[in-house]
């Protein structure tokens, strides 16, 4: 990841969301892509969590949100 990033692995879905409100897209799009509401079933777990639990690519989607969160 890049020294740009803003939001980490370690960052639980709900602080992400919070303080990255673009970000709320991105969580969207995977949403149809995986079937889950990522914000209701998992807002309280880290992003790494998430992709343990979910099959999502980790780094693809850290990428697409630091992205959005650097749009404003």
């Amino acid at each position: 990841m890049s020294s740009g990033s803003v939001i980490s692995g370690k960052d639980q879905l709900l602080d992400i969301v919070y303080n990255y409100p673009r970000t709320e897209a991105v969580f969207r799009r995977y949403e149809e892509q995986t079937q889950v509401c990522l914000l209701c079933d998992y807002l309280f777990c880290t992003l790494e969590e998430v992709t343990r639990i979910i099959p999502l690519d980790h780094e693809e989607l850290l990428i697409e949100l630091n992205r959005a969160a650097q749009m404003g």
